[in-house]
């Protein structure tokens, strides 16, 4: 009947707001859960590429320090003339020493600088590849809560409108000729 129709109008229009506050809930949930943990991974990850960064620094300043630091012995520079065998032979025996010293020494530290530079590269991939997975996961999250409004907005309310119009309609064409009798 005409006189059901109005609360039963008015009543669509709270649907739609309870039926678009369940969904926005539903993506929150879901949606929102998500993104944030892809923030938390994301958050971390950019730690561990920044704590590899540091490594890599001093590892491998230390490293360059040291290399730039060496200097073979000072007859190596101006090495013995040719007739002058036991200065010869005194040098390498020197530029020997000198070399077995700092090889052990610097093949490890040129070795650690390496692997903190491969470190800190595999930690920048895995940040980037963790910033765009979280970066995607919270467009996603926009384009579903985008996708509720507008169906809130197109279908629902509309609809709810549309139903309000026509049953104002036809309360009005009864009841004012009703009131004028």
């Amino acid at each position: 009947s005409l006189h059901d129709a109005l609360p039963i109008s008015k009543a669509r229009f709270g649907s739609c707001i309870a039926d678009y506050m369940t969904k926005t809930e539903e993506i929150r949930e879901k949606e929102g859960k998500r993104t944030g943990e892809l923030g938390d991974i994301h958050n971390n990850s950019r730690s561990t590429q920044q704590q590899a960064l540091d490594k890599k620094g001093r590892t491998c300043g230390d490293f360059q320090v040291y290399n730039a630091g060496l200097h073979p012995p000072a007859c190596a520079v101006e090495f013995p003339p040719l007739c002058e065998w036991p200065a010869r032979s005194s040098c390498i025996d020197e530029i020997a020493d000198w070399s077995t010293t700092h090889k052990a020494k610097y093949d490890p530290m040129k070795a650690s600088c390496h692997e903190a530079w491969l470190e800190h590269e595999k930690a920048s991939k895995n940040a980037a590849k963790n910033q765009h997975d979280f970066e995607f996961s919270l467009c996603r999250w926009g384009v579903e809560l985008n996708d509720a409004c507008e169906y809130f907005e197109d279908f629902c309310w509309d609809k709810a409108l549309a139903n309000r119009v026509e049953v104002h309609t036809r309360l009005y064409s009864i009841s004012e000729p009703a009131l004028w009798a």
